[in-house]
């Protein structure tokens, strides 16, 4: 028997017991035929002035934040920018960290019916040229450097091999690039069922596949989940999750979106600086993934395991510790296990 926690309306975290393999599909909550470009829309006429997205920055003074109603305009020029050089449909990339303009091009493109590929900033040039060529993306924006790693050194020697890839644009280029958009560029109608998005799978039994997602699929994932989490209009919702990843760019962009929450999006993971006092002075931060820290001052021995290979327990000393103990003179057969300590 199986229990999870229940995530509807109705009985929100009321655990939910499963006795069987098959269990009907919850309907509390309909699938909506919307759009990345709808629920931006829709968020902005109900909450113009509600702060919809947070960067607390790298440093004193990089702090910015949007309303909804200025990430709509924003994300309309954006959109008119990108179809100046692209067309409804074609494949762009993003290879960069979760800098708020990342979430700009992530709105702008499903303004424009453009579909995203996002891409890990820390994956290396072999890997960036296999996945804008099996994507046939026919633009990126990068930024020049991360980490250590020569981003701009690698996009310009890929761009030989990719005859796909007409437009290469980094970051630092970005000012002149959001204005670039004229005002008199429709917007295309986006359908729910358009291909918003391609996500590629981690890779580890072979190459990384590109897999599919449209419009309804993502903006109801990412609804159905932070709902789940009880977050409130106007709450904080900090998205410390990578923005290449669905729980990013998804979960975290679109489902407060949908919610109506404020997206706090750190550029990057800094647990040695403190993220969440960076969200400001707010009643209540919420966020899906519970700090280790909290984990620790909670710790649950009734149900570990000790795990051994030598058929015998290792000395408290060093389980506590996490140690190895001293290996034997004579190597014993193999046999791992795990089992549970005696009550």
């Amino acid at each position: 028997m199986l229990t999870c926690c229940r995530a509807d309306s109705t009985s929100r975290g009321a655990p939910l017991v499963l006795s069987r393999s098959h269990v009907p599909a919850d309907t509390s909550r309909p699938v909506l035929a919307t759009t990345v470009g709808g629920v931006l829309r829709e968020a902005a006429e109900q909450l113009p002035d509600g702060v919809g997205l947070v960067s607390p920055g790298l440093g004193a003074g990089s702090r910015r934040e949007w309303t909804f109603g200025e990430l709509l305009e924003a994300s309309e020029a954006v959109a008119r920018a990108l179809l100046g050089r692209f067309a409804a449909g074609e494949h762009v990339a993003v290879w960069a960290p979760n800098l708020p303009e990342w979430i700009l091009l992530r709105l702008g493109m499903g303004l424009a019916g453009l579909v995203l590929v996002p891409l890990d900033p820390a994956c290396r040039q072999s890997d960036l040229g296999y996945a804008l060529r099996q994507s046939k993306a026919v633009g990126l924006f990068y930024v020049p450097e991360f980490r250590g790693s020569p981003m701009a050194e690698w996009v310009a020697a890929l761009r030989d091999e990719l005859p796909n890839l007409r437009e290469a644009i980094s970051l630092d280029e970005w000012d002149r690039f959001r204005v670039s958009g004229s005002p008199q560029q429709n917007l295309p109608e986006v359908s729910p069922s358009d291909p918003a998005q391609i996500q590629y799978t981690s890779g580890t039994t072979g190459a990384p596949k590109g897999a599919v997602l449209h419009h309804r699929g993502i903006t109801n994932n990412g609804r159905f989940v932070v709902d789940s989490f009880g977050v409130e209009p106007g709450e904080a919702y900090l998205n410390p999750a990578p923005l290449f990843h669905v729980a990013g760019s998804v979960v975290g962009v679109l489902g407060a979106l949908a919610c109506r929450a404020r997206l706090v999006q750190p550029v990057v993971f800094e647990p040695s600086a403190g993220t969440c006092p960076r969200c400001g002075s707010w009643e209540s931060v919420a966020q899906p993934f519970p700090p280790i820290s909290y984990a620790r001052s909670r710790p649950d021995w009734a149900s570990s395991s000790v795990c051994s290979s030598d058929r015998r327990r290792r000395p408290a000393r060093s389980r506590r510790r996490g140690l190895a103990t001293r290996p034997r003179k004579k190597p014993r057969p193999s046999g791992d296990r795990c089992r549970r300590p005696k009550a």
